[in-house]
């Protein structure tokens, strides 16, 4: 990997991580990183490393802009608005963010395939906190793998970065990009107040970024396989 590759990898890296605080609950220490404005600059801040990119700085204006707009309002009605829409609701939530919801083979498969690639990791112990199959656990499955790829350019490990990378494209491909799509469906026909729009708009940006890393991962496994 080159010089530029390594800092893309490290930028991608912080944006799934980042990308996965921003869409957990609000709890009083991820309402503030959001509120501030640190959580969403600090996202600029890694897109800028990365090519063709303004598009999603918009995007991130957009949502630092509904996010001024809610800042008047007491933290526990966002904290309400998550809930309902992700959490609560009988005899489930409108919009789980869970894998499994929105797949019509059974659950029990699923989680099977999601522990096996948390254990081929040895993160099994960092994702027990949440369901295997959340959004929040996916997308830090994501920040780990492409964090793995800079080990293995330290190490000058290039065949095993080509795999890391497959496997990246894979479970993009593969999880993600399966259920994104039916979830920002789900909330946009629930969409009523500022908060639920933030959301949405929140989950679109996900789902654009997370196309945006498919194509450039795709051109970069080429890359790797004309330079083999």
């Amino acid at each position: 990997m080159t010089d530029i590759e390594i800092e893309a990898a490290y930028a991608r890296s912080a944006i799934y991580k980042l990308l996965s605080l921003a869409i957990s609950y609000p709890s009083e220490e991820v309402a503030q990183l959001l509120f501030s404005g640190v959580l969403f600059n600090e996202l600029k801040f890694y897109l800028e490393k990365l090519p063709q990119t303004s598009n999603f700085l918009s995007q991130v204006d957009e949502l630092m802009s509904l996010l001024r707009k809610l800042s008047s309002k007491p933290l526990e009605d966002l904290q309400a608005c998550y809930t309902m829409l992700f959490d609560f609701g009988v005899p489930a939530p409108p919009c789980p963010l869970n894998e499994s919801s929105y797949l019509t083979s059974p659950k029990e498969n699923l989680l099977y395939e999601l522990a096996s690639l948390y254990e081929s990791e040895d993160l099994e112990a960092d994702i027990s906190k949440e369901d295997p199959d959340s959004l929040m656990v996916l997308l830090e499955f994501m920040h780990h793998l492409a964090h793995k790829e800079i080990t293995c350019a330290e190490k000058r490990l290039n065949s095993r970065s080509k795999d890391v990378r497959e496997k990246e494209v894979n479970f993009l491909n593969e999880h993600l990009m399966v259920w994104l799509p039916k979830l920002l469906d789900c909330v946009g026909m629930h969409a009523r107040e500022i908060c639920h729009k933030f959301y949405m708009n929140l989950i679109y940006f996900i789902m654009d970024f997370i196309k945006y890393d498919l194509e450039h991962l795709k051109i970069s496994l080429t890359l790797m396989e004309e330079h083999q």
